[in-house]
Protein backbone atom coordinates (compact mmCIF):
# COMPACT_ATOMS: atom_id res chain seq x y z
CA UNK A 1 0.00 0.00 0.00
CA UNK A 2 1.16 3.48 -0.94
CA UNK A 3 0.46 6.65 1.68
CA UNK A 4 0.09 9.33 0.01
CA UNK A 5 0.80 12.87 1.91
CA UNK A 6 -2.87 14.45 2.90
CA UNK A 7 -1.51 17.13 4.71
CA UNK A 8 1.37 19.05 2.93
CA UNK A 9 2.87 21.73 4.98
CA UNK A 10 4.79 24.63 3.44
CA UNK A 11 4.89 27.25 0.63
CA UNK A 12 4.85 26.85 -3.42
CA UNK A 13 7.05 28.14 -5.45
CA UNK A 14 4.48 31.02 -6.62
CA UNK A 15 3.73 32.14 -3.02
CA UNK A 16 7.16 32.56 -2.50
CA UNK A 17 8.07 34.66 -5.50
CA UNK A 18 4.75 36.90 -4.88
CA UNK A 19 5.94 37.53 -1.64
CA UNK A 20 9.93 38.42 -2.67
CA UNK A 21 8.47 40.40 -5.66
CA UNK A 22 6.12 42.90 -2.91
CA UNK A 23 9.60 42.98 -0.72
CA UNK A 24 11.57 44.34 -3.92
CA UNK A 25 8.72 46.84 -4.69
CA UNK A 26 8.61 48.11 -1.36
CA UNK A 27 12.23 48.42 -0.99
CA UNK A 28 12.13 50.16 -3.67
CA UNK A 29 10.00 52.25 -2.73
CA UNK A 30 11.95 53.38 0.72
CA UNK A 31 15.24 53.84 -1.15
CA UNK A 32 14.49 56.36 -3.58
CA UNK A 33 12.71 58.20 -0.45
CA UNK A 34 15.84 58.08 1.69
CA UNK A 35 18.19 59.16 -1.13
CA UNK A 36 17.17 62.76 -0.05
CA UNK A 37 18.14 62.64 3.43
CA UNK A 38 21.69 61.98 3.24
CA UNK A 39 22.11 65.81 1.71
CA UNK A 40 20.22 67.42 4.01
CA UNK A 41 21.83 65.20 7.55
CA UNK A 42 25.09 66.56 6.09
CA UNK A 43 24.13 70.49 5.89
CA UNK A 44 22.19 70.10 9.16
CA UNK A 45 25.47 68.63 10.47
CA UNK A 46 27.68 71.46 8.71
CA UNK A 47 25.39 74.09 10.11
CA UNK A 48 25.32 72.54 13.58
CA UNK A 49 29.13 72.63 13.47
CA UNK A 50 29.25 76.01 12.49
CA UNK A 51 26.92 77.44 14.70
CA UNK A 52 29.07 76.01 17.43
CA UNK A 53 31.98 78.00 17.04
CA UNK A 54 29.58 81.59 17.09
CA UNK A 55 30.19 82.16 20.37
CA UNK A 56 33.90 81.22 21.18
CA UNK A 57 34.56 83.78 17.53
CA UNK A 58 32.44 86.35 19.43
CA UNK A 59 34.28 86.07 22.80
CA UNK A 60 37.87 85.94 21.11
CA UNK A 61 36.82 89.19 19.25
CA UNK A 62 35.18 90.94 22.57
CA UNK A 63 38.27 90.33 24.08
CA UNK A 64 40.41 90.46 21.68
CA UNK A 65 39.66 92.09 18.76
CA UNK A 66 41.41 89.89 16.98
CA UNK A 67 39.46 86.96 15.31
CA UNK A 68 40.83 84.45 13.45
CA UNK A 69 39.48 83.70 9.72
CA UNK A 70 38.07 80.16 8.68
CA UNK A 71 38.99 80.36 5.18
CA UNK A 72 42.20 79.51 6.16
CA UNK A 73 40.73 76.22 6.91
CA UNK A 74 41.49 74.46 3.50
CA UNK A 75 43.36 71.55 4.72
CA UNK A 76 40.87 68.80 6.55
CA UNK A 77 43.49 68.26 8.70
CA UNK A 78 44.64 71.40 9.54
CA UNK A 79 43.52 72.99 12.86
CA UNK A 80 42.91 77.01 12.99
CA UNK A 81 42.69 78.99 15.80
CA UNK A 82 39.10 81.02 16.28
CA UNK A 83 41.35 83.56 18.09
CA UNK A 84 44.48 84.98 15.95
CA UNK A 85 46.32 85.50 19.14
CA UNK A 86 46.37 81.61 20.21
CA UNK A 87 44.09 82.33 23.28
CA UNK A 88 42.39 78.79 24.22
CA UNK A 89 38.72 80.35 22.72
CA UNK A 90 38.73 76.63 20.49
CA UNK A 91 39.35 75.84 16.80
CA UNK A 92 37.33 76.24 13.52
CA UNK A 93 35.08 73.26 13.02
CA UNK A 94 37.29 71.28 10.38
CA UNK A 95 35.24 69.50 7.91
CA UNK A 96 36.49 66.07 7.22
CA UNK A 97 34.90 62.80 6.27
CA UNK A 98 31.63 62.66 5.36
CA UNK A 99 31.38 66.15 5.40
CA UNK A 100 34.40 66.80 3.22
CA UNK A 101 32.76 68.47 0.40
CA UNK A 102 31.77 70.87 2.33
CA UNK A 103 34.21 73.91 2.93
CA UNK A 104 34.69 77.71 4.26
CA UNK A 105 33.77 80.36 1.34
CA UNK A 106 33.87 83.47 2.52
CA UNK A 107 34.73 85.40 5.49
CA UNK A 108 33.87 89.11 6.87
CA UNK A 109 35.01 88.92 10.04
CA UNK A 110 36.79 91.95 11.90
CA UNK A 111 35.05 94.77 10.30
CA UNK A 112 35.92 98.10 11.27
CA UNK A 113 33.34 100.66 10.68
CA UNK A 114 34.59 104.27 9.43
CA UNK A 115 35.72 105.62 12.84
CA UNK A 116 38.19 102.90 13.51
CA UNK A 117 36.27 101.44 16.37
CA UNK A 118 35.86 97.86 16.56
CA UNK A 119 31.95 97.32 14.45
CA UNK A 120 29.49 94.30 15.65
CA UNK A 121 29.29 93.54 12.25
CA UNK A 122 30.42 89.94 11.35
CA UNK A 123 29.61 86.81 8.75
CA UNK A 124 31.40 83.84 7.20
CA UNK A 125 30.10 81.02 5.26
CA UNK A 126 30.36 77.32 4.74
CA UNK A 127 29.55 75.77 1.12
CA UNK A 128 29.59 72.36 -0.40
CA UNK A 129 31.92 72.03 -3.59
CA UNK A 130 30.03 68.95 -4.31
CA UNK A 131 26.77 69.70 -6.72
CA UNK A 132 24.91 66.57 -4.47
CA UNK A 133 24.59 68.67 -1.48
CA UNK A 134 24.29 71.99 -3.59
CA UNK A 135 23.97 74.09 -0.18
CA UNK A 136 25.67 77.20 1.48
CA UNK A 137 25.62 77.73 5.39
CA UNK A 138 25.30 80.89 6.35
CA UNK A 139 26.13 82.76 9.52
CA UNK A 140 26.58 86.63 10.30
CA UNK A 141 25.36 89.15 12.79
CA UNK A 142 22.46 90.06 12.01
CA UNK A 143 20.42 86.47 12.53
CA UNK A 144 23.41 85.95 15.36
CA UNK A 145 23.56 82.49 13.81
CA UNK A 146 23.64 80.29 10.72
CA UNK A 147 21.13 79.45 8.14
CA UNK A 148 20.93 77.06 5.49
CA UNK A 149 20.71 77.87 1.95
CA UNK A 150 21.31 77.05 -1.94
CA UNK A 151 24.76 77.17 -2.49
CA UNK A 152 25.63 80.29 -4.58
CA UNK A 153 23.72 82.64 -2.31
CA UNK A 154 25.47 85.76 -0.80
CA UNK A 155 26.51 86.10 2.25
CA UNK A 156 27.39 89.17 3.88
CA UNK A 157 26.75 90.64 7.54
CA UNK A 158 23.38 91.84 6.54
CA UNK A 159 22.41 89.32 4.29
CA UNK A 160 20.11 86.70 4.38
CA UNK A 161 18.43 88.70 7.62
CA UNK A 162 16.94 85.73 9.03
Amino acid sequence: MKKTAQNKKGFTLIEILTVLAIIGVLSAVVLVSMSSYGPKARSAKVHSMASSAIPAMISCWGNTDNSGNPAKVSDPTKVVNICNLGASYGAWPVFSGDLSNYSYVATDVNIDNAVGKRSSQWAFSVESISSSDNKKICCNSTMNGCKISAAGTTCTYNNPAN
